[in-house]
């Protein structure tokens, strides 16, 4: 039903902003500006339904990743 798929939009959005967070903490990419801009591409993804079937956390990964690069506040991996 449609009320069903509703929460489960709700419940990724609020489960994904925090991972979203967790994730920036351990990356030590705590800027307002990323975390903001995560948020806001996982909003369009889960709209937009690009990534349906995918797994929340390869979604945060997705759009923490974008959100790094866009803002130029990228890491080095050694």
């Amino acid at each position: 039903s449609y009320i069903n798929k509703y929460d489960g939009y709700e419940r990724n959005l609020a489960e994904g902003q925090t991972k979203i967070r967790l994730l920036a903490e351990s990356l030590n990419l705590n800027h307002a500006d990323v975390k903001s801009a995560a948020y806001e591409y996982l909003k369009k993804v889960e709209d937009s339904k690009m990534l349906k079937g995918k797994s929340l956390d390869s979604k945060v990964g997705c759009v923490m990743f974008y959100a790094a690069r866009n803002t130029k506040k990228h890491r080095k991996v050694s």
